[in-house]
């Protein structure tokens, strides 16, 4: 949502608090940088970006790294051994990321020995494990 909070991060379609708002980033390919030390790594399931699939944006994200990921839908994650990694969903509802695990017996989304993980702007369905997420031996976890 649109706030002075927020404004730095947005522009909406209006200036009311309940206009949805897109993330200026949004605008870049590939990586880029938000300040020393931190990536900003973009996904889309169309290939309008570096990387497709938010696993492989999970697998080259250093500390500090913010996944910034477009509407589509998408493959299970496991996040290990990360810290200081935010994935945050780019559409104008929650519902317009989805991260599912399909018919796999694992989780739709895994977080084990990480810190300071942060997911949000996402939907991440059931898989056939009954587990959407799945957290073990980490810290500082926002979901």
């Amino acid at each position: 949502m649109c706030d002075k909070k927020n404004a730095r991060k947005c522009f909406c379609a209006s200036n009311t608090d309940s206009a949805p708002c897109r993330y200026e980033r949004q605008q870049g390919r590939g990586g880029g940088e938000r300040g020393p030390g931190e990536s900003i790594l973009y996904v889309d399931d169309d290939g309008g970006s570096t990387y497709t699939s938010i696993q492989d944006a999970v697998d080259d994200a250093g500390p500090h790294t913010t996944i910034v990921v477009n509407p589509g839908s998408y493959g299970s994650v496991e996040i290990r051994d990360k810290s200081d990694l935010t994935i945050e969903g780019n559409g104008s509802s929650y519902e317009d990321v989805i991260i599912a695990a399909g018919f796999s017996t694992n989780p739709s989304f895994a977080i084990s020995r990480s810190t300071n993980i942060t997911v949000t702007g996402v939907t991440v369905s059931l898989s056939l494990s009954s587990y959407a997420f799945y957290v073990s031996r980490s810290d500082n976890v926002s979901i």
